[in-house]
């Protein structure tokens, strides 16, 4: 192989490398933001809280 094609492999490899990192970078970010998200949204329970003000004023 002439060192052209090489140079060739090579730097596809790097670019093929260079996205699959930026795709999972992606990923673990976005799981990161969605769990947090989901455990914000199960700590602060809003129906709850106007359901009880509403007995408390019928009482």
């Amino acid at each position: 192989m002439s060192i052209d094609v090489e140079l060739a492999l090579v730097l596809g490899l790097f670019m093929i490398g260079a996205v699959v990192l930026a795709i999972d970078n992606l990923v673990y970010a976005l799981s990161k933001r969605f769990s947090r998200w989901m455990r914000n949204r199960k700590s602060v329970p809003r129906t709850p809280s106007t359901f009880t003000s509403t007995q408390k004023k019928q009482f």
